[in-house]
């Protein structure tokens, strides 16, 4: 009888453990971001059950990382190579879902995703631990409802004015990517309220005297020479 009890009981500890889930380390936005916060199931487009209301927001997760894939502060490597998969990558989801997380899914660009399709609806936009290197404007720019966009430990090094017509932003996070500096093209997003560029390779902090809104900047793991010409405010 004493044997079943611990037989019971370590099989209860094995369980705790095996299902037990990490917790991450960056923390959110106000902690309502969406790369925060922890997944749902998916229920496709046309499909549904009795008991499961329509999911509004798409969760896609593999296994994440222990440590982000970026390269190293004082290294140019781009971490380990992307495997876009082909054809539209969100097929099964409606074009009026206000949330997509698509995290560590292996992107290397956006153009699978077809975000445009999106943009009269998307508010908050979570891609963080991919292999996406660079932002095409002709993905970015029709998505002027967007809110929230997460960028987090991904390989990109400018994003040119891809996020131009984005001008409802009100958080970006930026870091653990390969930046060497705040670029420039962000002051046209006004609304800014917070700003993610911890661990990239900023020397210099500049183009932030447009943000009368901004309340959070990090910019730990960086290497700041503080350039005080454009800064016109306290951040």
């Amino acid at each position: 009888m004493e044997q079943q009890t611990q037989s019971r009981q370590a099989q209860t500890i094995d369980t705790q453990v095996t299902t037990a889930q990490p917790t991450p380390e960056h923390h959110s936005i106000e902690d309502q971001r969406p790369g925060r916060r922890q997944s749902q199931d998916l229920v496709p487009s046309g499909q549904s059950t009795a008991a499961t209301p329509r999911k509004t927001k798409v969760v896609v997760q593999t296994q994440q990382p222990l440590t982000p894939t970026a390269g190293a502060p004082d290294s140019d490597d781009e971490g380990p190579q992307s495997e876009d998969g082909d054809g539209d990558f969100l097929a099964d989801f409606p074009d009026d879902t206000p949330e997509l997380e698509l995290v560590h899914c292996r992107l290397a660009s956006c153009e699978s995703l077809h975000l445009p399709r999106f943009g009269p609806y998307l508010e908050r936009l979570c891609l963080r631990q991919n292999h996406i290197k660079s932002l095409d404007s002709a993905d970015w720019h029709p998505l002027v409802k967007l809110e929230e966009l997460d960028l987090y430990d991904n390989q990109l090094k400018h994003i040119d004015g891809a996020l131009s017509q984005c001008t409802k932003l009100e958080s970006l996070d930026l870091s653990f990517n390969l930046f060497r500096s705040v670029p420039e093209s962000i002051s046209a997003l006004v609304k800014l309220r917070s700003i993610y560029f911890v661990q990239n390779k900023i020397a210099h902090i500049d183009n932030l005297s447009a943000f009368a809104s901004l309340r959070t900047l990090e910019l730990g793991g960086n290497r700041i020479r503080v350039s005080t010409s454009h800064m016109n405010h306290n951040v």
